[in-house]
């Protein structure tokens, strides 16, 4: 058998200041008290809290245009050994997902997964093509786009950044998303704790199971 001739993985770093986070970033709020802060994209709207998502910024303040928006979702990190994703097993932990992504057999992927450095956070990042289905009233339309997710893994939860835009646009939005990962200041380095989540802003009648907004489908 010939060997493989697959590269080894090597970490791709995104500075600090390279991103100029003042520029792109507005003061952090509090999502999880004495947890979580994170900081939304200047001039972008903040969606109402749902508590299927830790936040949701839309570029478009009205969220009649749905894309571009980002969402981030915080879940147990179920099936990993990795406790927290460090620079010195970023490299294992984008392995690992590869090969989960691989497992799930939900289509190629528009750039493989490849960790990173965005700042001081270490995450695993991919591309990949979806649909999503809009309900305007009692109209659905489903719209293809692509999705960019950046994913880590801090005290046993699994943070997972999404960037969903229109085909074609991930490199124009690509570093704000970055620049919300490298804003969400995780403020505890011990065991999390049950909080009251924050209430800056109302519960999202529309956050129920089964939101429209779900990707409807992986697309090859």
């Amino acid at each position: 058998m010939a060997p493989s001739t697959t590269a080894p993985l090597t970490i791709r770093e995104v500075s600090r200041e390279s991103l100029q986070l003042e520029e792109l970033l507005s003061d952090p709020f509090v999502v999880e008290p004495g947890k979580l802060e994170i900081a939304s994209p200047l001039e972008w709207g903040l969606a109402p809290r749902s508590s299927n998502y830790v936040a949701r910024f839309s570029y478009y303040k009205n969220r009649r245009t749905r894309l571009p928006r980002i969402w981030i979702t915080a879940a147990p990190a179920d099936g990993s050994e990795i406790e927290t994703v460090t620079a010195d097993n970023v490299i294992a932990y984008a392995e690992q997902l590869a090969k989960q992504l691989k497992n799930e057999s939900t289509g190629p992927l528009l750039e493989s997964v490849k960790p990173m450095i965005i700042a001081d956070r270490p995450c695993a990042r991919y591309v990949r093509k979806t649909r999503f289905i809009f309900k305007d009233g009692d109209n659905e339309r489903a719209v293809v786009a692509e999705r960019q997710v950046l994913q880590t893994v801090v005290l046993g939860r699994q943070f997972t950044v999404e960037l969903h835009v229109l085909p074609g646009e991930i490199r124009k939005f690509r570093d704000i998303a970055y620049a919300v990962l490298a804003g969400m200041n995780f403020l505890q380095e011990t065991d999390p704790v049950e909080t009251t989540p924050d209430t800056t802003a109302p519960e999202d009648p529309d956050a129920a199971p089964g939101d429209p907004d779900k990707p409807a489908d992986e697309s090859p």
